[in-house]
């Protein structure tokens, strides 16, 4: 100790403050690694928490579509059942309109038709029925045409076509004959065709629900 002064060794105390320092710094990096960790982990809980959600509503995405496809398969089958429901009413009706017709038709026309004079077919398209025959003379068919317009089967016979024919038989034998063809309409009275037209709207009607 120098005359007149104190001396103080100050290496302790500063180095009793840096190391302070060191441990405050220290603590601080802790808290701070600490805190990160805290905040990546918060972060990938939000996440998975947001992939699960994710997943639980693509889940019930696929579900819910599931039942959708599920319920347009069972409107697409009861659509079905009602068209070929309503094709068999369709059917049956014309096979109950048609059932008349038929024997009306076939009647007359057997009734009217004149001696040797033979048909070969008989065809019916809605309202209109055509006839192709034979006959040994061209008047019998005016005579044929008038008397199917004479009955309440049929309006306005029209002749199509008539030509010459010549038949051979087994013998060998030539016959001269006549071959033609008629086109006619179905008479209808009053209430025929209102019930025509009640039909008609039906159909038209039956066909625009089926669209909807």
């Amino acid at each position: 100790m120098r005359k007149g002064f104190i001396t103080i060794n100050l290496l302790p105390y500063r180095e009793k403050q840096k190391a302070l320092r060191v441990k405050k710094f220290s603590a601080t990096m802790i808290m701070f690694a600490t805190m990160g960790l805290f905040l990546v982990a918060a972060w990938h809980v939000f996440v998975m928490l947001k992939i699960d959600n994710g997943k639980d509503r693509n889940a019930f995405i696929e579900t819910e579509n599931k039942k959708l496809d599920e319920t347009i398969k069972s409107i697409a089958g009861l659509k079905e059942e009602i068209k070929k429901t309503l094709e068999k009413r369709k059917i049956v009706e014309s096979l109950q309109v048609n059932r008349a017709d038929g024997v009306n038709i076939v009647n007359n026309i057997a009734n009217t038709l004149p001696d040797n004079t033979y048909l070969k077919s008989i065809k019916k398209v809605d309202e209109a029925v055509s006839l192709v025959g034979l006959t040994s003379a061209n008047n019998k068919v005016s005579n044929y045409m008038t008397a199917l317009d004479e009955t309440d089967v049929f309006e306005n016979p029209v002749l199509q076509e008539i030509q010459a024919k010549i038949l051979v038989n087994d013998k060998k034998e030539e016959t001269k004959m006549s071959e033609f063809s008629l086109k006619m309409n179905l008479e209808r009275s009053q209430e025929d065709k209102d019930a025509k037209n009640k039909n008609a709207k039906d159909k038209a009607k039956r066909v625009k629900n089926e669209k909807k």
